[in-house]
C-alpha cells in the first residue's frame, strides 16, 4: 500500500521521537492491505529440508542436514528451524539464509516442539531432551512412559504434552516446563486395546484450553481424543474414518482440527460440535500436516515425494507439489497466541544505524478484533510488540487512559525509549501507533514481520517497510 507521506517523514518521526498522540494522527489511507510476504513451509525430507514458498507453492531450495531428518519445527518469530536427525543430533537452520548454523549432539528422538518464546526446544523419543536454544545444548532429559508419537507445548509455555504410543492403553504425558518433571500421564481411549495402538500426534488450541490427540486402533475405528488442559482429563473420544491417523493441526480460530491418515484422506473435526467430516481425497500416504497462520491453507507432507495443498474454504485440493524424496514432517511458522485479529495492516519506517543499539522505527497500524474476542483493555493488559528482530513487552498497568481512549504509554523499557498509542476507531477497531528510539533492529530486512499482542488478542503482518541506513 502506498502511504500519503514520504519515507523521510516517517524516518525523521522515529529519529526525532516526536510522536505523542496528536503527532501520530498522520492520516494514512488504509484502503488496502500492504504487500506481504507469505510464510515458508519447511519439509523434513530424509537428509534435507525442502523450503516451500506458500505464496507461490513453489519449492525454493533444499537445506542439507544430517541423515534421517523426520520432523521439523519453526520458532514463533520464524527465524529458526529445528530438525531432529537420525544421527542423534538436531540441526538448527537460520531461516534468513537457509543455512545450518548449529548441530546439537546427544539428542535421541524425532518429535520436536519449541516454546513460544523460542528459549527451549523439546525433542521426544524414548525420553524428552530439553535444549537451551541460546546455548544450543541439552540441559535436561525427562523420562516418561513413551515412546513419543508427537509433542506440543502449551501457548503459555508452561507445559509440554507428549503422546505415548506404546502399550495397549494409550496415554499423553504432561511435563512441567519450569522443573522438567513429569506431572501426569493422561489415559486416552483406544477403541480396541487388545490389538494395541495409541496416540499418533497432538495439537493444542491457541487459547490453551484443549489438546486434540488422534488415536490409532489396529482394528478401528481410529478416534480423536479431546483433553481439557485445566483438569488433564479426556473429555471426549470421537471416532474418525481412515486406516491410520498420522498427525493433526488446528486452525488459528480453534474451530477445526484437521487429521490426516494413510487412506489418502483428510478429516475435519469441528471442535464446537465434535462432528467429523471426510473433506478431501488426495494422492500419497500422509505423514504430517501444517496449517498457515491465516488458517486458509493446509499443507500435507506425503511419503511418496509430494506435498498436498488444500484450501480450508471449501476443503478443496489446490495443488500437489512434487518435491522428491520421502517427506515425513512439515511445519509452518505458528500464529501468535490468543484470539487472532480479524485484520491487521501496518506501515513502517526504519532507520538502521551502523550502531544497531541506536536504531529507530515508527509504526502506524490498524487492527480489527476477531469474532471471539471479548475486547481489549490496554491499561490492564500486557502489550507485546515485535518489529523485525526487536521485541518489547509493556507490562500491564503501563498505559494511561480511560473510557474510549486513546490509551498511551511513554517511557523507557530495557534502554529503549518508546511512545505508543492505542486509539479506538470503531466497533472492535483500533489504531496502534508506536515509535522507538535506541532499539536494536540488527538483521531486519524486508519484508518485516510485525506482531502485536494485547492481552489475549494478537495479530501478525508482514510489511514492506521504508528502510534508511
Amino acid at each position: 500500500m502506498k502511504s500519503n507521506f514520504g519515507k523521510n517523514r516517517i524516518v525523521s518521526l522515529a529519529r526525532e521521537f516526536a510522536l505523542m498522540v496528536a503527532a501520530l494522527a498522520l492520516g494514512l489511507a488504509f484502503g488496502a492491505q500492504p504487500a506481504a510476504a507469505a510464510p515458508f513451509a519447511y519439509v523434513a525430507n530424509g537428509a534435507n529440508v525442502a523450503v516451500i514458498d506458500t505464496a507461490t507453492n513453489a519449492k525454493v531450495t533444499s537445506v542439507p542436514v544430517k541423515a534421517g531428518a523426520a520432523t521439523v519445527a519453526v520458532t514463533a518469530d520464524g527465524k529458526r528451524i529445528y530438525v531432529p536427525n537420525g544421527t542423534n543430533t538436531v540441526s538448527v537452520i537460520n531461516a534468513a539464509t537457509n543455512l545450518v548454523v548449529a548441530t546439537i549432539p546427544g539428542v535421541q528422538g524425532s518429535s520436536v516442539a519449541i516454546t513460544p518464546d523460542g528459549k527451549f526446544v523439546y525433542v521426544a523419543g524414548a525420553k524428552v531432551s530439553v535444549i537451551d536454544a541460546a546455548a544450543n545444548k541439552v540441559v535436561a532429559n525427562v523420562r516418561f512412559p513413551g515412546p513419543a508419537f508427537g509433542i506440543a507445548v502449551t501457548p503459555d509455555g508452561n507445559f509440554v504434552y507428549v503422546p505415548n504410543g506404546g502399550g495397549a492403553t494409550g496415554s499423553v504425558s504432561v511435563i512441567a516446563a519450569a522443573t522438567n518433571t513429569l506431572v501426569v500421564s493422561i489415559p486416552v481411549t483406544v477403541r480396541h486395546p487388545e490389538a494395541g495402538g495409541g496416540p499418533t500426534g497432538i495439537t493444542i488450541a491457541l487459547d490453551g484450553k484443549f489438546a486434540y490427540v488422534p488415536v490409532f486402533s489396529k482394528f478401528g475405528p481410529n478416534s480423536i481424543s479431546v483433553i481439557a488442559t485445566a483438569t488433564n482429563k479426556e473429555m471426549a473420544s470421537v471416532a474418525i474414518p481412515g486406516v491410520i491417523t498420522e498427525g493433526a493441526a488446528i486452525t488459528p480460530d480453534g474451530n477445526d482440527v484437521y487429521v490426516v491418515n494413510q487412506a489418502s484422506a483428510l478429516v475435519e473435526f469441528a471442535t464446537a460440535t465434535k462432528t467429523v467430516t471426510q473433506v478431501a481425497n488426495r494422492d500419497g500416504s500422509a505423514d504430517s500436516i501444517a496449517i498457515t497462520p491465516d488458517g486458509k491453507s493446509v499443507y500435507i507432507a506425503n511419503s511418496d515425494g509430494t506435498v498436498t495443498v488444500i484450501a480450508t474454504a471449501g476443503n478443496t485440493v489446490v495443488t500437489t507439489l512434487k518435491i522428491g524424496g520421502t517427506p515425513t514432517g512439515i511445519a509452518i511458522v505458528p500464529p501468535p497466541p490468543g484470539i487472532l485479529f480479524h485484520t491487521f495492516i501496518a506501515q513502517l519506517g526504519l532507520d538502521l544505524d551502523p550502531n544497531p543499539s541506536t536504531d529507530t522505527f515508527a509504526l502506524q497500524s490498524e487492527f480489527v478484533l476477531g469474532q471471539k474476542s471479548n475486547g481489549i483493555n490496554p491499561p490492564a493488559e500486557r502489550v507485546t510488540l515485535s518489529v523485525g528482530t526487536f521485541t518489547t513487552i509493556i507490562p500491564a498497568g503501563s498505559f494511561k487512559g480511560t473510557g474510549s481512549g486513546p490509551f498511551t504509554f511513554v517511557g523507557s523499557i530495557g534502554g529503549v525509549n518508546l511512545q505508543v498509542a492505542i486509539t479506538p476507531t470503531g466497533t472492535k477497531r483500533y489504531a496502534f501507533d508506536a515509535a522507538a528510539q535506541n532499539a536494536n533492529l540488527s538483521g531486519t530486512t524486508n519484508f518485516v514481520p510485525v506482531t502485536l499482542i494485547v492481552g489475549d488478542d494478537s495479530g501478525t503482518a508482514s510489511v514492506n517497510a521504508d528502510i534508511d541506513h
